[in-house]
């Protein structure tokens, strides 16, 4: 039995804003985007750079008062750095087959619906799946550094990333369901 990953929905999205603005748009990256992106980003940098750079509380515990070979990478720890690569993996790919998101082809197609409600709710939509494809990503690598640097935050940025990957997830859903199919 195969389970392949495999999400559909970008290329159904890069058909449809490709057969909309297929000779009037302008090529070149929407500078919008990009920039919202990137300030993005740079905001959840900021963010985890301030957390790795916490002081840890030794109230209730002291990393010293137990052996060393409990401070090392092995036990469940293991099983899990597959598992974290892997949805690391997984969303830069995420990230990439939704890169055509961010030219002017995109603005072109939002700014071509006829129908006002339809236009902002696309609009939402594109922003949700670039803001979270920017979000996983950045959470993923900096799970990854926060594992290898074994710090303490690992379990509760774990305890935030895992119901957001769910809450983004059910409404991309909720979006394709009630805007893209209707």
């Amino acid at each position: 039995m195969n389970f392949i990953l495999y999400d559909g929905f970008s290329q159904f999205l890069s058909d449809l804003i490709n057969k909309t603005a297929e000779e009037n748009s302008i090529q070149g990256l929407s500078f919008k985007l990009v920039i919202s992106s990137v300030l993005f980003a740079g905001l959840l940098i900021f963010l985890f750079l301030r957390i790795w750079r916490r002081e840890v509380s030794y109230k209730y515990y002291n990393p010293s008062e137990y052996e060393s070979k409990y401070r090392k990478l092995n036990g469940f720890l293991l099983l899990i750095i597959p598992i974290m690569l892997f949805d690391c993996t997984k969303n830069i790919f995420q990230f990439y087959s939704y890169a055509f998101l961010f030219t002017n082809k995109t603005q072109f197609f939002l700014t071509e619906i006829k129908d006002s409600f339809l236009r902002n709710w696309w609009e939402v939509f594109i922003y949700l799946i670039l803001l979270s494809s920017v979000c996983k990503v950045v959470f993923s690598l900096f799970n990854l550094i926060f594992l290898f640097g074994r710090k303490r935050m690992l379990k509760f940025l774990m305890i935030v990333y895992i119901p957001s990957c769910v809450l983004i997830d059910g409404l991309k859903y909720f979006f394709v369901t009630q805007v893209v199919e209707p």
